[in-house]
């Protein structure tokens, strides 16, 4: 029997009814055979109607499970930063991080660098051969991570590992989405959005896995999880 239910985006104000199946309770949620797929998302992140794209996981009923991942992030370097040479990483911004970095073939443990008060005016790459944390020009809100020798005023591709939490539910799914951090003017406009996409590899349960190796769903419709007689019964899309 086909049934309508209403599923509500927690990223969106926007909420659409979709036409869905139920699935047997015992089987795991699959797209295409995948156990692990992404839901499409829509919209563009620096807009309100933005919904973001869905990493959805099969594990057991109602556990938390710890999901290392690696996301690639955009870092826009500060524009004091051309003058030292330096890239100017806000670590602070991303959280639970577990120190590791990518920037083109380094890789840097941020637990093991020195710590330098001082802003790049005042000390000069000449003195500062290594990489190393900072709070530049008393700049109390957060840290940096200066990678040194770096000249781009571009954006620049930094790979972040971080230790997420997934919270799966009485069918046996659990969902890891996009973020994205925004900051807004005094009327509520978004004037400044970062996107935080997908990780582009995550280990879940000791295994590695990488993202683009799953199937994509054509459009954002989500499964769901709903308590039925007091039995668990999984929906999918039937675009599905």
């Amino acid at each position: 029997m086909i049934k309508k239910i209403i599923i509500t985006f927690a990223t969106s104000i926007a909420t659409s009814i979709a036409a869905i199946l139920p699935l047997n309770s015992a089987a795991a949620i699959q797209y295409q055979g995948s156990n692990f797929f992404v839901v499409n998302g829509s919209g563009n992140y620096e807009q309100e109607n933005w919904v973001p794209k869905k990493l959805i996981l099969n594990g057991n009923a109602r556990e938390k499970a710890e999901v290392i991942v690696n996301s690639s992030v955009a870092i826009n370097n500060p524009q004091y930063s051309t003058n030292c040479k330096a890239l100017f990483i806000p670590i602070d911004t991303v959280k639970n991080h577990l120190g590791i970095i990518k920037v083109g073939s380094q890789t840097v443990n941020i637990n093991q660098l020195p710590t330098n008060g001082n802003n790049c005016s005042y000390w000069g790459m000449s003195d500062r051969p290594n990489n190393f944390i900072t709070r530049p020009d008393a700049d109390r809100s957060g840290r940096f991570v200066v990678i040194v020798n770096q000249e781009t005023i571009q954006p620049v591709e930094v790979l972040i590992q971080e230790r997420r939490v997934v919270s799966f539910n009485a069918c046996g799914f659990g969902t890891l989405g996009e973020q994205r951090k925004i900051k807004r003017d005094r009327y509520n406009a978004i004037i400044e959005s970062t996107l935080i996409p997908l990780p582009t590899k995550f280990t879940f349960k000791n295994q590695e896995y990488t993202t683009s190796s799953f199937p994509t769903t054509s459009d954002s419709k989500v499964p769901v999880c709903r308590q039925v007689g007091g039995e668990a019964i999984e929906y999918k899309p039937m675009s599905w």
